[in-house]
């Protein structure tokens, strides 16, 4: 039968009839096409009716279903889809030979919980590249049926460029706050059924701890504290008697979209400036969802902003979800009266966020850190923007913004970090960085204008030599002699230079060097002259060698000088005054520096 279905003879149509026929099993077709050349059992597949190709697909190797659908045609392989088994069509879509495009206009044509279910099961990457070719309203219908963790697995880029109609907050995962676990839970007590009254024993600055666990729809609020307290109580009271809401004397209305559940909470002695951030979670009904067509996406937890008199929307994170509820989180500044509702289209995105700047960019560790941004109202009303730092996943610090229509305003946070790596995020902006460890404190690092004296090693026996003592009259310098011209090669004048002085030197003309002690003789213990630092024997010779050339070398440099001079003016001594030749005078050197001695020795 596959010889007669790959003969050139027979056409597709009636290869396609033959295999259309109710004698030939899908089992037998399957086998049929597996040796069939693949874009001629394309061909013949596109033109069997639907439910049989959907069983050939079925039961053929998971690449031959891949290679048929790939040359198959969109709304005909969309249709087998629609009949596959969803673990065999995410096997098949998992399939290198079909590209992410085909899988990406096949799955915008199958129903948006089957085509969700298929994408659930497929690779991350394979789901990235069919997300790159699918339309955003396509998109929006189904990656909301895949679980939030899948979801929240895939590339963030890849979301972001593609659901810039989606709340961000949608499309990225967190991880919950981590709570001080040395602060006491909080206890409760209910006096009425739609009261409950939470006590929590004490918070403690910078750490998060629980405020609430229950009532429904609440699992869980954490609250990251500003301040030290003991003993705050939480009030928490159910504002919905029968489905109809009760609202306080100085709220008018309710927010927009269908409202699912209305509370109060309230803390005594509180202010919105005690917490630095507040994370909440609860959870939404199914039930309630599907009989009022809510979008999961839509979900919003609006809190009534009692000082700007409106209600402030909060977006919504999809964290969990099973047969009966979908749990939410949210990020909120304060406390006041809560509205959770839901609409049947996502919410207008009304602000834009650019611009993350965070300085420095490679801070060291416990050092502040300045993170910037810009936002505008993009809507025609004003509004008031939430503004959330999150770092690596969990909730840092939030606040909000109050901007006219039109209004770009700055968003500004401060943090430090300990040494690690770091992904900053603001709405859709992300930033990655390192923190280097902290930079020594400095114990005495030398100076290099100010060098340690090395010490001479003094031979043993020999008594070290007293630090001479300073006096506030320097020693003057002997006077030098001049020697006979001729005898010294003449050296360049240079008329700035200035003999560098040697303090508590003897005044004698030209000191003779002591004999230096061989190095296996032993030394004999006899006194050492003063002389300005710390020493021995070899400082002294150092010394004198060094005061040997520098008054050699000054008296020829002062004779040249005074020959090329010629006459000098009067009351100067030398040759050609009116007073007659003078014995030169030597300079009074100025107060020995004590940072001459180490690079003399040296």
């Amino acid at each position: 039968a596959a010889e007669i279905l790959k003969s050139d003879n027979l056409g597709v149509i009636k290869a396609a009839e033959i295999l259309d026929a109710e004698e030939i099993g899908s089992a037998k077709a399957a086998e049929i096409i597996e040796l069939v050349e693949t874009t001629k059992a394309a061909q013949i597949v596109e033109r069997v009716e639907t439910t049989k190709a959907a069983e050939i697909v079925e039961q053929v190797i998971t690449s031959k279903a891949a290679e048929i659908l790939e040359n198959v045609g969109t709304a005909k392989a969309a249709a087998i889809v629609e009949k596959v088994d969803t673990t065999k069509a995410s096997q098949v879509v998992d399939q290198d030979a079909l590209t992410a495009d085909k899988a990406a206009d096949i799955l915008s044509e199958v129903e948006p919980k089957k085509a969700g279910a298929i994408l659930q099961s497929v690779s991350n990457a394979k789901v990235d590249g069919i997300v790159e070719g699918m339309q955003e309203s396509k998109l929006i219908d189904r990656l909301p049926e895949l679980t939030p963790d899948k979801l929240h697995g895939l590339s963030k880029k890849v979301l972001f460029e593609k659901l810039v109609s989606v709340p961000v907050e949608q499309l990225v995962g967190e991880s919950p706050p981590t709570v001080d676990p040395t602060l006491p839970p909080p206890t409760v007590v209910s006096p009425s059924p739609n009261e409950s009254v939470y006590t929590v024993p004490q918070t403690r600055r910078g750490r998060w701890g629980t405020l609430v666990a229950s009532p429904p729809p609440l699992e869980r609020i954490l609250a990251k504290a500003a301040t030290d307290r003991i003993d705050t109580q939480i009030f928490l009271t159910n504002l919905l008697e029968e489905g109809q809401p009760i609202l306080p004397s100085n709220i008018t209305g309710l927010p927009s979209g269908k409202l699912n559940s209305l509370f109060e909470i309230d803390i005594t002695n509180s202010e919105p400036s005690d917490f630095e951030a507040v994370h909440t979670t609860f959870f939404v009904e199914k039930s309630w969802m599907e009989a009022n067509d809510i979008h999961k996406w839509s979900i919003q937890f609006n809190r009534f902003d009692e000082e700007l008199e409106t209600w402030v929307p909060f977006s919504t994170k999809r964290v969990r979800e099973d047969e009966n509820r979908i749990s939410y989180s949210v990020v909120v500044p304060g406390f006041s009266v809560v509205a959770v509702t839901g609409t049947t289209e996502l919410p207008v995105q009304q602000f834009e966020v650019s611009g993350l700047v965070v300085d420095p960019p490679a801070p060291r560790a416990d050092v502040d850190i300045k993170i910037t941004a810009t936002v505008t109202n993009l809507g025609t009303t004003d509004a008031v923007y939430p503004a959330n730092l999150w770092i690596n996943g969990v909730i840092d610090e939030t606040h909000t913004i109050s901007l006219r229509s039109g209004e770009t305003a700055p968003i500004e946070f401060n943090t430090s970090r300990p040494a690690g790596f770091y992904e900053i995020r603001v709405e859709r902006e992300t930033f990655e960085f390192s923190v280097g460890s902290a930079l020594p404190t400095p114990t005495g690092v030398p100076s290099l204008l100010s060098p340690t004296p090395t010490s001479i090693p003094v031979p043993a026996g020999v008594p070290p030599t007293p630090r001479p003592q300073p006096t506030d009259t320097p020693t003057p310098a002997a006077t030098p002699t001049i020697p006979p011209i001729g005898i010294l090669t003449p050296v360049p004048p240079t008329p700035t230079a200035t003999p560098e002085p040697v303090a508590q030197v003897p005044d004698t003309p030209t000191p003779v060097p002591p004999t230096p002690v061989p190095p296996t003789s032993t030394p004999t213990a006899t006194p050492t002259p003063p002389i300005e630092d710390e020493g021995s024997s070899l400082g002294l010779i150092l010394g004198s060698l060094a005061l040997v050339v520098i008054l050699v070398g000054g008296a020829a440099g002062f004779y040249m000088f005074t020959q090329k001079r010629g006459p000098q003016a009067p009351g100067e001594g030398g040759p050609g005054g009116p007073t007659g030749p003078a014995a030169p005078t030597a300079p009074s050197p100025p107060a020995p520096d004590p940072m001459d001695a180490p690079h003399r020795r040296r």
